[in-house]
Formats: structure tokens, C-alpha cells, sequence
């Protein structure tokens, strides 16, 4: 007995032993460490090339003739025609990159779902990059690109043909922010090429996608986590400054060509009522975060309201919303124990702050302050679970770490248990989630 408990504990050691050298040559290696995600990206979604198109695929591929003739190109930008049913919609680029795609693969899903990996894959390593500036930490970098890669929200960018063309906005975001991030040097100079580039990749971002409009107050709130280093107020001011003028220029420019930068009306006229819709759309997003179990493309988010159509709303439901709702009081605890949680981290942790205000302030522009008539999509957490992804990355980063005894396992061995139970989870449901998507009658 004594001699099979120690060929036990031989075994565990030498599997643990294994196992972090593994971990250390993944997270000090970043090629390595972006080509082992990479393979696993690619491994959970092998199944998505027999999916069809399915949803808005209809009208923004298959039934939409502006992208299938390039002699239409002055339109994408002046005179654009949404398509039927999208009306509201105004990202030119976003148009361009439809035709692109159109013009190479036509109506053969297959191209597309290749494209969309790749957007993917260029998203996967900002993430990388992003993560390592901010915690100069190796292993937390690779844990939270590894979690953002394969959290299963993330399918509807991916394997939704229209979503995934969408999500290049997305890549620019990360790219803008990264380069803000390196407009400093080590000895504290301002360096004017990244500050370039980040500016060009904020013009693609917003003529894109319209969750980018929330980049200059990722920017500043970045100065506001960081302030000590990123200089007076002043320069931060006029620093971002340049970035809101894009933002109104695009603003300005829907204006024009729409006549409305709206896409909807608030429930019933109340603003108030829409805000209620959002208090529990923003907890339900959290919950996700943390459980991505049940995934659909359209989402209760309270008894009678569902991520769109209020046409079909439930009229009750929607104007007996009040503070002392039990769903809006959950809603708010849960929301205030996260904004506790920032504040009081703030000074010790800056970086748990700002990734908390990542998160809510990536979901300002389809939050219906300006109404999108969509209350809740699970492909809009793209950016946003950056911010989450980098704190459970940091907190199983800790756990890997340190040394002691817990239930007669030391603490690295938890941690590894952690992440592989996280991955394996992530893995099964994404590739099941997939599966939802092959086409119409699935979904």
C-alpha cells in the first residue's frame, strides 16, 4: 500500500512537473503561446464550415445588390441604400468589405467562414498584445487570450456571417487602443507615429462598426485609470480630443445620408421604460461572462421583452418596469457590487478598474441612450470580454503561482485543474453552439 501511494504521488509530481513547463514555455514564448490558441481556435470551430446562411446573411450577402456590382461603390459611402429590412444602419466600410467578400466567394458560405477566423485570428492577437502592455505578466496574458479566444459568446461573431464582418470593426478597436497604449516611451516621451496610427485605426474602427464609437472614452478612461504616467489633463484633453471630432464626424455624416442617426424609438416613447430594458440587458451580460450556458440568438431578457422586435413585446411587461421591479433590484445589486468593486480597487488596482469600466463602456453604444431597436446581442460582447477575460486571466494567474497546500494539492496544481476545466468547458459548448447556426431551421 505504502509502495503504490508513493508510485501515486510520483506520478502527480512528475504530471505536475510536466505540465508547468509546459505552461511556462506557452506563456514566455509568445509565438508559442499564440500558435498553441490559435490551434485550439481552430479546433473548436472545424465544424462551422457546413453552416449556411442563415438571418441577416439574407439581406446584408445574399439579397443585397449594392455589394454585388463595384460600379455601386460611390453608394456605400454617398447615396447608400441599406438594405430592406436594416434601415438605420449606416457603415460604409463595414459595405466595402461585404463586396470584397461577395466579389471573391459569392454565395459559397465556405470563403466566409475562413475570412471570419481570420478576423478572429487578428482580434485574438491585439488581445494578446493589449494584455501583455497592461500586466507586463506572461502567464496572465496567455490565460486571458486563451479565455477570449474560446469563451463560447463569442460564436455568434464568429460563425454569423454578417456578425463576423462586423467584428473587423472590432480588430480595429484593439488596434487604435494598443497603439494609444504605446504613445509613451519608457522615459515617459510622447512617441507621435503610435498616436498615428492609433487615430487611422479609430477612423476605420467608427466607419465600421458603431460599438467603436465608444473608443474615445476607452481612451480616456484608460488616461483616468493611468493619469500618474499619461501626463497633465490638459495634454490628456487634447490628446483625445481629435478622437470625439471622428466620432462627430460620423455622427454628422449618418446624419446626412440617413437623415437620423436612430435606428428604432425608445419603448413607448420612454426613455425611462428603455433603461429598465438595459439595466437587465447589462446583467444579463455579466451572468453570460461567468455562465454561457444557455446561448440563443434571441434572448428573454424578462418575461415578455427579448433582445428585439418590440413589436412583439409584451405590452404589461413592458410599462409595469418600475425601481422596486424584483429583476431591476436584482439587476442594480449586481451591477453596484461590480461598480464596489472598481471603486474600491481603484488606488491599490488600478487595472481591475479599468478592465471593469472596459467592459460596461464597450457596451455604451448599444445600451439605447440612442435607440437601436436591439436590446441585447451576445456578438456585441466582443470587446467587452477583453476587460473580463484579463481579470479571470490575472485571477487563475495567482492561483498558478502560489505555493501551499490546499486538500493535499499545492496551488499550482488547482490552478492548472481550473484552467483546464475552463477550456474544456469553453471548447464542448462552443462547438456545440455551432452547431445552432448550420441554418435556419436549427437556429
Amino acid at each position: 500500500m505504502r509502495y503504490n501511494n508513493e508510485k501515486i504521488s510520483l506520478t502527480v509530481q512528475i504530471g505536475e512537473s510536466a505540465m508547468n513547463k509546459f505552461i511556462d514555455l506557452v506563456a514566455k514564448s509568445h509565438k508559442v503561446g499564440l500558435l498553441v490558441i490559435l490551434l485550439l481556435v481552430v479546433a473548436v470551430h472545424g465544424n462551422i464550415f457546413q453552416n449556411q446562411f442563415v438571418m441577416d446573411d439574407i439581406d446584408f450577402i445574399v439579397d443585397w445588390p449594392l455589394i454585388q456590382d463595384w460600379k455601386n461603390f460611390q453608394q456605400f459611402f454617398i447615396g447608400y441604400i441599406p438594405s430592406p429590412g436594416q434601415e438605420g444602419i449606416y457603415s460604409p466600410l463595414k459595405t466595402v468589405f461585404h463586396a470584397v467578400n461577395y466579389h471573391f466567394f459569392g454565395l459559397n458560405p465556405f470563403g466566409y467562414h475562413i475570412v471570419s477566423l481570420l478576423i478572429h485570428f487578428a482580434g485574438i492577437c491585439f488581445v494578446y498584445k493589449i494584455s501583455f502592455t497592461l500586466t507586463a505578466n506572461a502567464l496572465a496574458t496567455f490565460l486571458s487570450t486563451l479565455f477570449f479566444a474560446l469563451h463560447p459568446v463569442q460564436v455568434e461573431a464568429i460563425t454569423y456571417m454578417t456578425a463576423s464582418v462586423d467584428m473587423i470593426g472590432i480588430v480595429f478597436i484593439f488596434a487604435a487602443f494598443f497603439w494609444y497604449l504605446n504613445i509613451y516611451d519608457d522615459q515617459g516621451r510622447f512617441k507621435r507615429w503610435p498616436y498615428l496610427y492609433s487615430y487611422v485605426f479609430s477612423i476605420l474602427a467608427v466607419f465600421t462598426h458603431e460599438l467603436a464609437i465608444s473608443l474615445p472614452l476607452l481612451f480616456l478612461w484608460y488616461d483616468f485609470c493611468y493619469s500618474k504616467k499619461r501626463g497633465t489633463w490638459k495634454n490628456i484633453t487634447l490628446r483625445i480630443a481629435p478622437f470625439f471630432v471622428i466620432v462627430g464626424f460620423y455622427t454628422l455624416s449618418k446624419k446626412i445620408v440617413l437623415g437620423s442617426i436612430t435606428r428604432g424609438m425608445y419603448l413607448y416613447d420612454s426613455f425611462t421604460l428603455t433603461m429598465f430594458v438595459t439595466i437587465k440587458a447589462w446583467s444579463k451580460y455579466v451572468y453570460l461572462c461567468f455562465f454561457p450556458k444557455v446561448l440563443t440568438f434571441n434572448h428573454m431578457i424578462s418575461k415578455g421583452i427579448s433582445s428585439f422586435d418590440q413589436n412583439d413585446f409584451d405590452t404589461t411587461a413592458v410599462l409595469t418596469q418600475s425601481f422596486f421591479e424584483i429583476q431591476i433590484l436584482l439587476a442594480l445589486s449586481v451591477l453596484a457590487v461590480v461598480i464596489f468593486i472598481a471603486v474600491t480597487r481603484f488606488k491599490a488596482q488600478p487595472l481591475i478598474t479599468f478592465c471593469i469600466g472596459w467592459f460596461f463602456i464597450a457596451l455604451l453604444p448599444v445600451s439605447n441612450i440612442i435607440p437601436s431597436s436591439v436590446f441585447f446581442g451576445e456578438r456585441y460582447l466582443y470587446p467587452g470580454l477583453l476587460g473580463f477575460c484579463l481579470l479571470l486571466g490575472l485571477a487563475i494567474e495567482k492561483i498558478c503561482r502560489r505555493e501551499g497546500a490546499f486538500f493535499n494539492m499545492r496551488f499550482s496544481t488547482i490552478g492548472i485543474l481550473l484552467v483546464a476545466c475552463i477550456v474544456c468547458g469553453y471548447s464542448t459548448r462552443t462547438w456545440s453552439r455551432n452547431k445552432d447556426w448550420h441554418d435556419e431551421i436549427t437556429l
